[in-house]
């Protein structure tokens, strides 16, 4: 609860906590990838949570605002981490493996790229979310103003976080966008690429956080649409990588 710039130890012990987390997932993870009676969405969604504890992990060491945002981010973890679970548990034997995860120099490139542009887009929808909260906060009364928010970083920081963190998404989504159009026209035809569900939800993700970076560079934009704008475009991905392999 108490953790700030000059308190080394509560942040060392919150800095291994998360460090540790991120190495049990990876485990797990690990413990997963051989098996061929695990559903490779159950192996993908313990690759991602490494990946985005991971990304975390590293943003704290270099910016303390990130552990200032850790009551958005801990509880999502915790919440995807459950998810990964249940989906874990309701794997079923003797499943069809089709493809094998990083079987091929090409589309490993591409499932890294995709995942970081995932993991990047959802530190964006938790930054742009706590933009939101305190702009919301300041036209509170005083008495209704929630005293939680006010570990948050300042809106001018969190929303430089959110805007730079949208320009790295756009720059790996871009990467597996060009990779995934590359690796079709080498499996069958381009034609699939550009007509399948994933893709075209990919590539409306791309343009949705492409129009947002680019109104908010020449008119500027409040922290709600801001956060509408990331929320969408997350809504996007998630059907896109995981939503359509349910369906």
């Amino acid at each position: 609860n108490n953790i700030n710039r000059k308190d080394n130890f509560n942040k060392s012990i919150f800095l291994l906590s998360i460090f540790f987390s991120t190495a049990s997932v990876f485990l797990v993870f690990i413990s997963l990838f051989y098996r061929e009676d695990v559903l490779q969405i159950t192996k993908v969604l313990f690759l991602t949570l490494s990946i985005l504890s991971l990304i975390y992990l590293v943003f704290c060491m270099n910016n303390f605002n990130f552990i200032r945002l850790r009551v958005l981010f801990v509880p999502y973890f915790f919440f995807l981490f459950l998810i990964s679970h249940v989906v874990n548990y309701f794997s079923y034997e003797g499943i069809l493996q089709n493809q094998m995860l990083f079987d091929n120099s090409l589309l490993s490139f591409h499932i890294i790229s995709s995942l970081l542009s995932y993991t990047l887009l959802t530190l964006s929808v938790l930054t742009s979310a706590s933009v939101y909260l305190l702009e919301k906060n300041l036209k509170m009364d005083y008495s209704k103003k929630l005293n939680l928010i006010q570990v948050f970083p300042s809106i001018y920081e969190s929303e430089k976080i959110t805007i730079n963190l949208l320009y790295l998404t756009e720059f790996f989504l871009f990467i597996a966008l060009t990779t995934g159009f590359i690796y079709s026209t080498y499996e069958s035809s381009y034609l699939d690429f550009l007509l399948n569900n994933k893709s075209i939800l990919s590539m409306l993700t791309f343009f949705l956080i492409l129009i947002l970076l680019i109104n908010k560079f020449l008119f500027g934009m409040s922290g709600k649409k801001i956060f509408n704008f990331v929320l969408t475009s997350f809504l996007f991905i998630n059907i896109a990588y995981f939503g359509l392999k349910f369906m």
